[in-house]
């Protein structure tokens, strides 16, 4: 099937359909048209053709870890929302199983010619950062989330992780708490390291003593939380609140504390990070930090559409700003 029979079916021009094909905005009506078209007819795109024609793939590689981070998650169905919607497809890469095959992977994705790149790295990944500083294109590539460092090729998109950081601590000191943890991802992954400065910083102003068994090191997963949390209340001396500092790891900690029949608000105060539904849908409701992943995830797509349009591409970052959003999960101590 061409083109020509899906303009004798809807009735439409050749140049409405093309521009619908090429991810130009077409009338409501008119896409519907279409849509329907393409699918009673089994209409295919010859992408190889089209490739050759306009000189893009319309392919955008899109790198992200093999954790399956709610954070992550939520991203990557943004982005790949907006894109299709452009008439680009998305290959995901998933990385983080091991060196080898993590670069085994981006050298088959860097094969597939991709227009653009949207990475959101692993901590620590040296395959990621090696294939990354080897690269020789100059397309468009936007690292979410962390920096790595010695590489300013890329812009980065980030939110303001030690002022957020350092809110949650500041809440929870304006609550009256003095013994307050925090459970951290990798020791040495970017975000772990701003939002622990976030935490040192609040305790240092307010003169509280920073103690180093408060300060738990894990791995950004649900089951991470859970050990994380675990070790806490292994403790002699308990914290009265704790700090979780991403999404995942917010709902391990929930999990031992209900298993153990911990009261949240009550026997610990409990602040978590990332997304609001636990604001919602959790009795007593979460007090969060909450990252803008929405808005971060349109900015990411829409300004990587800005950039295939363009010769260069500007590399400065852009840092959102969290939010904190109160729940009953922090005790207001005497």
């Amino acid at each position: 099937m061409t083109i020509k029979d899906i303009s004798e079916k809807t009735g439409l021009s050749l140049g409405t359909i093309s521009n619908f094909l090429n991810g130009k905005n077409v009338r409501e009506k008119n896409k519907y048209l279409i849509e329907t078209a393409i699918e009673e007819l089994g209409y295919n795109v010859n992408m190889s053709a089209r490739s050759l024609k306009t000189k893009q793939s319309k392919l955008i590689g899109l790198v992200i870890p093999s954790s399956g981070l709610t954070f992550s998650a939520k991203l990557v169905s943004v982005v790949e929302e907006i894109l299709s919607k452009k008439g680009f497809m998305v290959m995901i890469t998933v990385i983080g199983h091991s060196p080898f095959l993590d670069y085994q992977k981006l050298i088959n994705l860097q094969s597939r010619n991709a227009d653009a790149m949207i990475i959101i790295p692993s901590t620590n990944n040296e395959a990621l950062e090696n294939w990354l500083k080897s690269l020789r294109s100059s397309i468009p590539i936007i690292i979410l989330d962390r920096i790595i460092e010695d590489y300013n090729k890329a812009k980065y998109v980030l939110v303001n992780n030690e002022s957020a950081s350092k809110m949650a601590v500041d809440y929870l000191i304006h609550k009256k708490h003095k013994l307050i943890s925090i459970i951290g991802g990798d020791m040495d992954g970017y975000t772990t390291i701003e939002r622990m400065k976030g935490y040192k910083t609040s305790l240092e102003e307010n003169h509280i003593e920073i103690n180093p068994e408060y300060i738990v090191y894990s791995d950004f997963t649900r089951r991470g939380g859970y050990l994380a949390c675990k070790k806490i209340f292994q403790l002699k001396n308990l914290p009265s609140a704790i700090f979780v500092t991403n999404y995942d790891m917010t709902l391990g900690v929930i999990e031992y504390l209900n298993e153990h029949n911990i009261k949240i608000g009550k026997d610990v105060s409990l602040i978590g990070f990332d997304l609001d539904d636990l604001t919602k849908i959790v009795n007593p409701s979460i007090t969060m930090i909450i990252q803008p992943i929405r808005e971060m995830a349109e900015y990411t797509a829409y300004r990587l559409l800005d950039f295939l349009k363009r010769e260069t591409y500007e590399k400065t970052p852009m840092i959102f700003t969290c939010t904190l959003k109160e729940g009953g999960s922090v005790a207001e101590l005497i």
